[in-house]
């Protein structure tokens, strides 16, 4: 009998932890932003291209063919006319904008977590 109360104890005590870790993680901005941020990230990237870029393609004609940027033949090589990489552009502004909006969700998660 007493062992049975013992494990029943045990058993409510896990499932409490579980519960409390749950309500814990529910509603984490931190990951949705950074995901968010990430996937705005790729069209931010036109601002960030060299200007003979922007001149010659429209922003809305850039994120058409973003696909094509980044998986073309000498899409990871350094072009020398442009002098950049714009593959590289992309990549390395989704990275940022998927930090700074990672962040600002850990802000918000830590602005909204009650003191306990």
């Amino acid at each position: 009998m007493e062992q049975d109360n013992k494990q029943k104890s045990l058993e409510e005590e896990i499932v409490e932890q579980g519960n409390k870790q749950t309500q814990d993680n529910r509603g984490s901005k931190k990951l949705v932003f950074g995901i968010v941020g990430f996937l705005l990230g790729a069209p931010m990237s036109y601002f960030f291209q060299p200007p003979i870029i922007r001149e010659k393609i429209s922003f809305g004609r850039y994120v058409e063919h973003l696909p094509e940027i980044l998986s073309g033949p000498n899409s990871w090589k350094t072009d020398p006319m442009l002098g950049s990489n714009p593959s590289l552009t992309v990549l390395v502004t989704c990275v940022i904008c998927a930090a700074i909006f990672g962040f600002m969700g850990y802000l918000i998660d830590k602005a909204n977590k009650p003191n306990a």
